[in-house]
């Protein structure tokens, strides 16, 4: 996958970031993760501001959400400064299933 997982200082990961990869195609493969359960998921957008979903997995809140300054999407903990392990797990599964499907990697 265009993608990287985000670490604090600590090693803790607090969320990945894509790049090259559409929104509907991040969430279709988010979506495939089992206990993986979207919340918000827009399916029409009238302008890049508008894209945005919400999920839970293993009881914690995530959202994923454009970045303002590229073309990437960030998947982060719903609540800002949280850390959850298990947004390792949905990076690594969804690395996995991009790189399937042939998608350039970055590093």
């Amino acid at each position: 996958m265009r993608g990287k997982l985000l670490q604090r200082d600590d090693g803790q990961p607090y969320g990945f970031i894509t790049y090259g990869v559409r929104f509907q195609r991040l969430c279709r493969n988010v979506a495939e993760l089992p206990g993986i359960i979207f919340t918000e998921r827009r399916r029409f957008f009238w302008s890049a501001g508008n894209v945005h979903a919400a999920f839970t997995f293993k009881g914690r809140r995530f959202k994923i959400d454009t970045d303002p300054w590229d073309d990437g999407l960030w998947v982060v903990p719903a609540e800002k400064e949280a850390t959850y392990p298990e947004i390792q797990e949905v990076f690594e599964f969804v690395d996995k299933r991009l790189d399937r499907k042939n998608t350039p990697r970055i590093d």
